[in-house]
């Protein structure tokens, strides 16, 4: 009886000592399948997670789609059967001990880069503060947490020093909260607990002369984007807006904490953007915790147009999406531009603006589209665009969508970034061009650098309007 018992024992031990090695042998085979994916761009860090080994490189391919999780397991049992011609294998500890080394890497890392993470974010060098400028021009780039180490200091203080020699002088930064349709309320996201690190960004951005544009967004799920949140019922309306107070007044204080240069109180909530009650209250909640200027990143269309509230905000901000027709004209969008800009008398920046790098890409600027990479239609497109907007007196600035803060960029890439592409050429060389409305003599000129000229110019649309209705009553 105890020969069985241990007989059993023993096949157990085996058995289990045989599963051990197996997830050993998938969780190494997730290095080598990240890699070959991967390949030939150099590598910058392999990193191994509880999850697997994920392999980082200059340029590649990112994320971790659904085939590769299915190679690494192909791969792994592959790996896995020749072991059975491996003596040492066939012992049961030696499953374990192996298993227990994988384990106690993949549930030290984190830890591990946690902590030196806050060692250089404490590294960072305060930066003398100065008063909040309420009107300035922003030669921008929206400036994205994708990649490894995306936002840490050292290496987001390269890709600034890149930036710079482009002539930007301005960042869009997006921290994610998170919204599931059909749920009452909206959470802070996975970036809460990561404050220090964005006021550590902005100084890093400031000890360089870039200015930050911190613009709160939420993710929403499942795959959808903002503009699609819809809540008619009032009551259930009323507990969405508490919510969303609340995460909008998280990023406001780490903004001040930061002194961001300006803040977006919102971005492409155009199903909800049309309760102006709610959003003139959202507004003087932010401005009671953030001293800088304010903007809204409105969706093109009904968005940006009927918006009610511009007047509560320092600048209008605008996605710039608008389909274009094949000959690049950019007249209609500049009349639908100039009328709300026209009406509210605010200074007008483009809080997101793009176009994939393929081939009739103008038609649907916020896609992209699974065709053949066409850079130079790219740089059409930006050319088309800095001539339409560059000379008004009204616009202030912009931030192409988007520039990885890894500052990868593969050479078939058809994303909307324009980074280390020729249109990024077209940006360079606008960006180092003065403009006659960068100084502030000429902006008190023409009515864009002061209260008194902002409001000259509304009472003189409000007169107009008037004067119209007047006429139309006589007819």
């Amino acid at each position: 009886m105890m020969r069985i018992a241990l007989l059993v024992i023993r096949m157990a031990g085996r058995a289990g000592g045989r599963i051990c090695w197996l997830l050993v042998c998938i969780y190494l085979a997730t290095g080598v399948v990240s890699f070959a994916r991967r390949w030939p761009a150099k590598v910058v860090a392999v990193v191994p997670r509880l999850d697997g080994i994920r392999v980082v490189t200059e340029g590649g391919r990112r994320g971790r789609p659904g085939v590769e999780d299915q190679a690494s397991l192909a791969l792994g049992v592959l790996a896995w059967s020749g072991l059975f011609f491996v003596p040492v294998t066939r012992r049961w500890w030696s499953g374990v001990a192996a298993l227990g080394v994988v384990a106690g890497v993949g549930l030290g890392t984190e830890p591990m880069r946690r902590w030196n993470l806050s060692q250089e974010i404490a590294a960072v060098a305060d930066v003398a503060v100065k008063p909040y400028e309420k009107l300035f021009f922003q030669r921008g780039v929206s400036f994205i947490r994708d990649g490894f180490e995306a936002y840490h200091p050292k290496p987001t203080a390269a890709m600034f020093d890149a930036l710079k020699g482009h002539g930007v002088d301005a960042v869009a930064v997006v921290p994610y909260g998170t919204y599931r349709q059909g749920q009452a309320a909206v959470s802070l996201g996975w970036d809460t607990g990561d404050e220090d690190l964005y006021v550590a960004l902005m100084k890093v951005a400031h000890a360089r002369g870039i200015r930050v544009l911190l613009k709160p967004q939420l993710w929403v799920m499942p795959g959808m984007f903002p503009g699609a949140i819809r809540i008619e019922d009032a009551g259930a309306r009323r507990v969405w807006f508490e919510s969303y107070r609340t995460f909008i007044l998280h990023w406001a204080k780490v903004a001040e904490r930061g002194h961001a240069d300006l803040f977006a109180v919102g971005t492409e909530l155009e199903k909800l953007s049309g309760d102006a009650k709610e959003w003139r209250l959202v507004v003087s909640e932010v401005r009671k915790v953030y001293g800088g200027p304010l903007t809204y990143a409105a969706n093109q269309g009904p968005d940006f147009e009927k918006l009610a509230w511009w007047d509560a905000l320092d600048y209008i901000g605008l996605n710039e999406y608008y389909p274009l027709p094949d000959s690049l004209d950019f007249s209609e969008v500049l009349e639908r531009v100039e009328a709300v800009q026209k009406k509210f008398a605010k200074p007008l920046i483009l809080t997101e603006v793009g176009f994939a790098s393929v081939a009739g890409s103008h038609r649907e600027p916020w896609s992209e589209p699974r065709r053949e990479a066409d850079w130079a239609h790219q740089v059409r497109c930006y050319e088309a665009l800095m001539k339409a907007f560059w000379g008004k007196a009204w616009f202030y600035g912009m931030y192409p969508w988007k520039v990885s803060a890894h500052g990868d960029v593969g050479p078939e890439d058809r994303s909307l970034t324009p980074w280390k592409k020729p249109a990024m050429g077209v940006l360079e060389r606008y960006y180092r061009r003065a403009r006659k409305y960068d100084d502030a003599e000429e902006r008190a000129r023409v009515g864009q650098g002061n209260e008194l000229g902002l409001r000259r110019r509304r009472l003189d649309f409000e007169a107009e309007n008037l004067k119209n209705t007047d006429q139309t009553i006589k007819n």
